[in-house]
């Protein structure tokens, strides 16, 4: 058993055949993890999009041009109205709690935020500004984060659009989309993938192996016949008169056809219309020059027949 896995698993056809599907199976993890990848992507655009358009949105809808001058870390009416209506905002733009809409005032690199739920502190220190929002001062123009933003708030997708009062930016609307657990779904689906993929390409291979191995002998026979073809051909065309076939005469030839064909004596003197003594006669002659029993003569004359053959 082990020596014919082996004899086969050696076999040309075999390995040309296990190669392909090699290749093919590592082609169809590649592109499998490529759509993993993209479709990772494509929600992270598709969080970006709908947070500019919240951004926006809530820009249009009222007037915060009064974020100026709302004082830090206590309370205001402007900024208590403010808290309120970005509470209610962001909850009508986010029914799960997986957002929500906020105010931004930059000054001397340090951001201050009204956020909904903040009633106690009309606007709060948030720390150093991050990038996007001091790009979103500086081009006077929405600005979103095409990957997540990680900092004391957590993880999340954000968009800030400006407060223009006078053609000057005195603050930001800002959207955010948690995106807190895109690394654990990205750590999930990669050991999905790993564990249904690993098993699956395993069964293929094991498969293809006993596919393969299927094919490997009529594949080599037929080789091993074309092979034989080829040679008989090429020894015909070079009239090697030290070939016992060539020995035969015309006549001794079709006996050894009618013998190879499995025909008794009787039958082969009446297929070639002659007395069986002479085709006895015929096949000790055949014996004499070429030493072959009649089942050797069966196979050569079924060689021929096959090199006769066009390819």
């Amino acid at each position: 058993m082990v020596e014919s896995i082996l004899r086969r698993a050696g076999s040309v056809t075999f390995r040309r055949a296990f190669v392909v599907i090699l290749i093919a199976e590592a082609i169809t993890v590649f592109v499998a993890w490529l759509l993993v990848d993209y479709n990772i992507k494509l929600w992270l655009h598709a969080k970006a999009a709908m947070a500019v358009q919240v951004s926006r949105r809530t820009a249009a809808l009222g007037d915060w041009s009064q974020i100026g001058s709302i004082p830090e870390d206590r309370q205001s009416p402007v900024g208590s109205a403010y808290e309120h209506k970005l509470d209610k905002l962001s909850q009508q733009y986010f029914l799960h709690d997986e957002g929500s809409v906020y105010l931004v005032r930059v000054e001397d690199d340090e951001a201050y935020e009204i956020r909904p739920g903040d009633a106690e502190i009309a606007i709060a220190d948030g720390g150093k500004a991050n990038q996007w929002e001091r790009n979103a001062y500086a081009d006077r123009a929405t600005i979103y984060s095409p990957t997540p933003i990680i900092d004391d708030e957590g993880t999340y997708i954000a968009a800030y659009t400006p407060i223009l009062r006078n053609s000057k930016v005195i603050g930001l609307v800002a959207t955010e989309y948690d995106s807190a657990p895109l690394p654990d779904f990205k750590a999930i689906v990669a050991t999905t993938f790993w564990k249904s993929m690993v098993p699956a390409i395993g069964i293929s291979l094991v498969v293809s192996y006993v596919l393969a191995w299927m094919f490997v002998e009529p594949t080599e026979m037929l080789r091993a016949i074309a092979d034989t073809a080829r040679n008989e051909r090429a020894r015909a065309a070079s009239g090697g008169e030290d070939e016992p076939w060539n020995r035969l005469t015309d006549r001794e030839m079709e006996v050894a056809e009618l013998a190879g064909q499995g025909l008794q004596i009787k039958e082969m003197a009446e297929r070639l219309r002659v007395e069986s003594s002479t085709v006895q006669k015929h096949l000790k002659n055949i014996k004499g020059k070429t030493d072959w029993s009649k089942t050797e003569l069966g196979l050569q004359a079924q060689a021929r027949r096959l090199a006769s053959l066009p390819t």
